[in-house]
């Protein structure tokens, strides 16, 4: 049985639980919105880093090798969450695209950022498909402001 630690709006108690709940829910929606706006940012962005590495006419493997990587991890980690649970695999996630984004940030000429940007792909499995929609609001919301 839960005690209660604070009173909601309606007055109700809300139980430990309850608060468990929304911190685990917060810490996905942030996770989910890093995401979010790496794709914004680097979508912008991206145009101008291939030109500076020097290869401007092959901007669309950077952008074919993500979208393959996308492709074939969200059943990979359906399956893989399955195996190992859901938990395990979004903190791997997490960890490979921190990696990859900072391998992308040292790339020195543009099939390392090739390579580097497709080692990495930042979408959820399907039960978090919902989460990644709201947190997908709130960055077509938010990035136009966060420059």
């Amino acid at each position: 049985m839960s005690l209660p630690l604070e009173q909601t709006q309606a007055g109700l108690p809300q139980t430990a639980d309850q608060r468990r709940i929304w911190v685990i829910f917060s810490g996905l929606m942030l996770a989910l919105l890093l995401a979010s706006l790496d794709q914004t940012v680097v979508a912008t962005a991206l145009p101008t880093i291939v030109s500076d590495l020097g290869g401007l006419s092959q901007l669309s493997w950077v952008v074919t090798g993500y979208l393959l990587t996308s492709t074939v991890s969200t059943p990979l980690g359906g399956k893989l969450g399955d195996l190992y649970g859901s938990k395990r695999l979004f903190q791997a996630s997490i960890v490979l695209f921190l990696l990859g984004s900072a391998l992308c940030g040292i790339s020195q000429n543009l099939a390392e950022l090739i390579l580097f940007r497709s080692s990495y792909s930042p979408r959820p499995s399907s039960p978090m498909s919902c989460l990644h929609g709201s947190s997908d609001a709130i960055r077509v919301c938010s990035a136009p402001s966060l420059g």
